[in-house]
């Protein structure tokens, strides 16, 4: 038996990060209704609005933490504060789940940190997993990745001076918040400089080079793809910002459809 299922012997609580997928809640595999439906109390930062599309019974054991992030206080600071409130439902026994969007461990500081704060405490940890922003990128902009790919945040891209091939496709994540410790919350703070960014790229490929704008769905309406060149790259607007992952295509373009 996997060790991750057995719970605790004393009072701790056990624990499941459960990937919601990036499509609410037509993506919710069984395996995480399952374990929604057998936990004691679900976490979660998805919006009350979306959770609507629960059923009754799970609806009722969801606890909305979204009002824990402060948009004038920075990300990690932010993740810490959630981490310690589904930390102490923990102290109470039963199974917790903490329901996240996508992939519980594909760039996600929470889940992260909940992980290893569990396993430090001797807390069984469980991971349910679920559709990515990565796997829904793929499928907009129909890109096979056995071509070659990497993935990467866009602002540590730029901060580490991380080296990029041409030869291989990229995936640059959290766009939104390019450059900024802060969040974006109410989607009316400026918009992230990408010069820097759109610099640091063309140091490596073409300056034509294709790179889309891409908002997988989370719920309706559907998502954007919007394709530019790194030189017109600076000229994508406010809508098509926040929210998105940036692909950028093999400089020859294989594996690319369209």
């Amino acid at each position: 038996m996997n060790p991750s299922h057995v719970a605790n012997s004393d009072t701790r609580g056990s624990l499941v990060l459960v990937g919601a997928g990036v499509h609410f809640p037509d993506q919710l595999t069984a395996e995480a209704l399952d374990a929604l439906a057998s936990s004691r109390m679900v976490l979660t930062i998805v919006p009350d609005v979306v959770l609507r599309a629960l059923p009754a019974t799970l609806r009722e054991k969801c606890t909305p933490l979204w009002h824990l992030y402060e948009p004038n206080r920075k990300r990690a600071e932010n993740y810490r504060t959630v981490i310690e409130a589904v930390m102490s439902a923990l102290k109470e026994g039963g199974k917790i789940s903490w329901l996240t969007p996508g992939h519980p461990l594909v760039f996600d500081s929470v889940s992260e940190g909940l992980r290893a704060r569990a396993h430090a405490e001797g807390v069984s940890v469980e991971i349910v997993p679920g559709i990515s922003c990565i796997d829904t990128v793929l499928a907009d902009v129909g890109y096979e990745p056995a071509n070659g790919l990497v993935v990467h945040e866009a602002t540590a891209v730029v901060e580490q001076g991380i080296a990029l091939d041409p030869r291989l496709a990229t995936i640059l994540l959290q766009l939104g918040v390019f450059g900024t410790a802060l969040p974006r919350l109410t989607g009316k703070e400026p918009l992230p400089d990408f010069a820097p960014l759109r610099d640091h790229v063309l140091r490596f490929y073409p300056d034509e080079t294709r790179v889309a704008f891409v908002r997988s769905r989370w719920s309706q309406p559907a998502g954007t793809v919007v394709w530019v060149t790194l030189n017109e790259m600076l000229n994508v607007t406010r809508e098509y910002v926040d929210g998105t992952s940036m692909f950028i295509s093999r400089a020859d373009h294989r594996g690319l459809l369209g």
